[in-house]
């Protein structure tokens, strides 16, 4: 059975996606195309502004067939570390192919771009650069000299490349070239602003309140923890603690505060994760081991079919993972929602149409 997987967050799903979806379909004619998508927090470091339940049955009326949900411990992390759980995850369903966007659409550069950052000459210009001040996607594309790590997209392309390889993995990648159309960050941000959208998309659980409430158990976290558990979160070095219990003083609301405490070390996106990730209680000395439970979000008839092939095979389980079951209660509280009504062990995903 030919099974293409895809990693994402669709948060939301666009045209850009479906465009992918056709093409993959077309030119790859799988018996079923599984997705591992981000739950209720993205790699941003922010709230999915929409429920993962109601992200992926989106996903599957738009014609996924199944899926899988990304475990919270990787889908708030590096671009590295998203790669590798990802990875992780389709090589534990069985998936025989992977497809994911790109800004250069070649999968032969791609290649070469990842067999590269495994130079020792590269990995030692990258540290330098880092010790420098430099963030890791500038530092990446200066070390590398390549304009292709000038595309987010092909970065993440080249992790999943890299760790295909460092997993030993059978699996064949496709990549193809991004669709510019409207962009998922235009999308969300044209629905904060209240203006029209050129197409429908479910009721957000986002609201004006979501981002006080995260505000307000940001600033709450960092006043109340002593600094030597919030250096201890996962993502945080170089003394940025000390920055934000700077900025948390004056800050009027998220955004002020990771402005405040932005560097050219520090990008935005990143330090939203940092935030994100002190939030759910990741730290250096708490990363949970490889896991073996994964959480079924959404799948129609063709889903399955291939659940029961998975199943057949014994080697995962489906059900409640203990760390998103507790950050979709984190989610709750953001969003005003009742925790248990939407908890992973009352939620369970049903064949749609």
């Amino acid at each position: 059975m030919k099974i293409v997987g895809i990693i994402c967050e669709y948060n939301p799903f666009h045209q850009g996606h479906k465009y992918m979806l056709d093409k993959l379909r077309a030119e790859l004619n799988p018996d079923a195309v599984v997705c591992v998508m981000s739950g209720n927090f993205v790699q941003r470091g922010m709230p999915a502004m929409w429920d993962k339940y109601e992200r992926a049955q989106f996903a599957i009326e738009k014609g996924i067939d199944l899926v899988i949900e990304l475990p919270t411990w990787y889908a708030v992390n590096s671009a590295k570390e998203f790669a590798k759980g990802g990875i992780y995850v389709l090589r534990s369903l069985g998936v025989t192919d992977i497809a994911f966007g790109s800004e250069c659409g070649d999968i032969k550069l791609l290649k070469e771009a990842a067999e590269f950052t495994e130079n020792a000459e590269f990995k030692e210009k990258l540290q330098a650069l880092l010790d420098e001040g430099n963030s890791y996607p500038s530092a990446y594309a200066k070390a590398s000299e390549n304009p292709i790590f000038d595309g987010p997209n092909n970065i993440l392309g080249v992790e999943y490349l890299r760790q295909l390889a460092l997993q030993k993995s059978r699996i064949k990648a496709h990549t193809y070239k991004r669709f510019y159309g409207v962009s998922a960050e235009q999308i969300r941000s044209d629905i904060r602003n209240g203006k029209r959208l050129a197409f429908s998309y479910p009721l957000p659980e986002w609201t004006p309140v979501t981002d006080e409430r995260l505000f307000a158990m940001v600033r709450t976290k960092l006043l109340t923890t002593p600094k030597e558990e919030l250096a201890n979160v996962l993502e945080m070095s170089e003394g940025l603690e000390n920055r934000l219990l700077e900025a948390v003083v004056t800050a009027k609301n998220l955004d002020d505060l990771i402005l405040k405490a932005k560097s050219k070390r520090f990008t935005y996106a990143r330090i939203s994760r940092i935030l994100i990730q002190m939030v759910l209680g990741m730290n250096k000395n708490n990363a949970p081991k490889a896991p073996k439970t994964f959480k079924i979000l959404a799948f129609n008839e063709t889903g399955r079919e291939v659940l029961r092939k998975i199943k057949a095979r014994g080697q995962v389980k489906f059900g409640v993972n203990n760390f998103d079951e507790y950050a979709s209660s984190i989610y709750s509280v953001i969003c005003g929602r009742n925790i248990y009504d939407h908890s992973d062990k009352v939620i369970n995903a049903k064949p749609i149409d």
